[in-house]
């Protein structure tokens, strides 16, 4: 029974998340290679900025939700922000609880470093 209320707790802060964010416009002047896989189980987006090239400062975006909840989909507005600002960034994707445990979620974030 908590599983699946946990599952239904992921699906509705995801829902509200992309209704939030989603009705908002995206900023110009970035560019976005979507799942990238770094893992098996993980993928990340990369936004890059438009205008500039050669070597860019970097951001790896994880999003928040106590390992539990969120994606990568719901950060997407931010991260292109960053990207049209100059940065390279990278919006993670990685193992969610309670299926996965901790530390697999680092291992995640360590993999996407190397």
């Amino acid at each position: 029974m908590g599983a699946l209320l946990i599952k239904i707790y992921q699906t509705t802060m995801e829902f509200i998340g992309r209704i939030l964010l989603f009705s908002r416009r995206m900023p110009v002047g970035f560019f976005r290679t979507n799942d990238v896989v770094f893992l098996p189980s993980g993928k990340m987006d990369i936004f890059s900025s438009a205008d500039r090239k050669g070597l860019l400062p970097v951001i790896i975006y994880l999003h928040g939700g106590g390992w539990t909840t969120g994606s990568k989909l719901t950060c997407a507005r931010l991260c292109a922000t960053f990207a049209s600002e100059g940065f390279l960034v990278l919006n993670v994707k990685y193992r969610l609880g309670p299926k996965y445990r901790h530390p697999d979620q680092l291992e995640d974030i360590g993999n996407v470093l190397k």
